[in-house]
């Protein structure tokens, strides 16, 4: 199956510090009528008169198969807890639900996921589930750009392009923030450029140094490269921005797709 990544990220989560309702307040919400599914590792609950229920098989089959591949992803070995997603089929009703509209937001304290689906919209992809899985395997994510990085590229691509031709295309473009800059303001910054950039830099430096380094950094902040390494954040930047240079981005039609989706580029 093709993954749909979300086309409009507004997406919240364990990194910034509003956190979605846990399972039993979602559960509790007498806004919401909830129809329940399970499978090996999740619990579903959607709403059986609105859209979200004709996505129930496919978002079922698709989590289930990514399942084995994200735990390879993190190198967890097993991973026993099962997860809740809730699906809804707007913003107003996601507003509703958790107090905020988003396509995507997940509350690490007890694995629930919120997801948003319809006809525009099918929120697909491991993002959310890779938050919960890292913060409960290993602990409190010291920083934003590290924990999203790491999702984003759980899932590879962002808004369908590999994050390495992205980012090349964002580097010729002089969009890429100074990687100094993205790890201590974060948040200061556009999510379609914080996103797919941090997300390309995590996936040179897990590549290139393996997964134990991103344990690190994950846990400890960008002073892991020093401590692990010997080398400095600048030397790594370098190394990264020398690397996505080799990646075609000749198609790339991202600042389209952002006017398309009345995202400011």
């Amino acid at each position: 199956m093709k993954k749909l990544i979300l086309l409009l990220l507004l997406v919240f989560n364990y990194s910034c510090s509003y956190l979605p309702p846990t399972r039993e307040l979602a559960l509790s919400n007498v806004n919401f009528n909830w129809a329940k599914d399970s499978t090996k590792h999740y619990n579903y609950y959607y709403e059986s008169n609105s859209i979200t229920s004709k996505y129930l098989d496919s978002k079922k089959y698709y989590y289930e198969k990514e399942f084995g591949d994200l735990l390879k992803y993190l190198g967890v070995l097993n991973y026993d807890k099962k997860l809740n997603l809730f699906m809804v089929d707007s913003n107003e009703r996601m507003e509703q639900l958790i107090g905020i509209k988003t396509n995507g937001a997940a509350n690490p304290k007890d694995g629930t996921v919120y997801n948003l689906f319809n006809q525009k919209i099918q929120s697909y992809g491991n993002h959310e589930i890779c938050h919960i899985i890292a913060s409960s395997e290993w602990g409190e994510c010291k920083d934003a750009w590290i924990g999203e990085g790491l999702a984003v590229n759980s899932d590879g691509v962002w808004w369908l392009y590999k994050l390495h031709s992205l980012a090349n295309y964002l580097r010729n473009k002089g969009k890429l923030i100074p990687i100094k800059e993205l790890i201590e303001n974060f948040h200061n910054y556009s999510e379609i450029i914080t996103y797919p950039e941090s997300g390309s830099f995590v996936k040179y430096i897990k590549e290139k140094y393996g997964l134990d380094l991103i344990k690190n950094l994950y846990r400890e902040g960008a002073i892991a490269f020093e401590k692990k390494l010997h080398k400095s954040t600048s030397d790594i930047e370098r190394e990264w921005l020398n690397e996505i240079k080799k990646y075609d981005c000749a198609n790339i039609r991202y600042e389209e797709k952002a006017i398309k989706y009345g995202v400011k580029f």
